[in-house]
């Protein structure tokens, strides 16, 4: 579940607030066992200018220790910079994601934290309302000099309303994963997504 709540804080600038609730379902992930839960809660507040060609947005951003098993978790509170920018030169739609968390509180049992996440993406939109692109997702553990995790996925979208006004977006997308041969990982997989769309009025 991934809100993102844009808020206008004068003329000239806007606040962009973004969440990430992870429920996440994974079996023979760790070992044999399976765990179900809430993973922990990523949240990002991007301060971008309103007008501006190349969108742009730059912030805190903090990942609070709340899964509910062990295994779903860091046990650690992240916090570190964030900063997305992005480009729509005509149909498309071009642009990345970063962030860099250090873990500053937390249980001390658990391994200490500094990692870079990165997810360039890249989209061509028809008029229909239609999207194809591609787009990757990357973790990289600075500590242990490792890509720890990875994936390049095939993204289709369709823009569509639903009981006559609500305006949503469905994206089908075909996953193959990569990174460190020493990371537990699978090997390809599939992701659905649902995202509505509540215009200014």
């Amino acid at each position: 579940f991934q809100p993102v709540i844009p808020v206008s804080l004068s003329k000239s600038i806007n606040l962009i607030n973004r969440a990430i609730f992870p429920v996440i379902f994974q079996n023979h992930v760790t070992g044999t066992s399976r765990q179900n839960g809430l993973g922990d809660i990523l949240y990002s507040a991007f301060l971008s200018p309103s007008k501006s060609k190349i969108i742009w947005g730059i912030g805190p951003a903090l990942s609070f220790p709340t899964a509910t098993d062990s295994m779903l978790g860091t046990k650690k509170l992240l916090f570190g910079p964030t900063i997305v920018v992005l480009g729509q030169p005509g149909s498309w739609t071009i642009g990345a994601l970063a962030n860099n968390l250090w873990s500053v509180a937390g249980a001390e049992y658990r391994s200490e934290i500094t990692a870079l996440y990165v997810q360039p993406f890249i989209t061509y939109n028809t008029k229909g309302g239609m999207g194809i692109g591609v787009s990757s997702e990357n973790s990289y553990d600075w500590r242990r000099k490792m890509l720890t995790s990875g994936l390049v996925a095939l993204n289709l979208s369709q823009v569509f309303k639903f009981d006559g006004k609500q305006i949503a977006s469905l994206n089908l997308s075909p996953l193959y994963f990569y990174s460190n041969e020493s990371v537990n990982k699978p090997e390809w997989g599939a992701r659905v997504a649902i995202t509505l769309v509540f215009p200014k009025k």
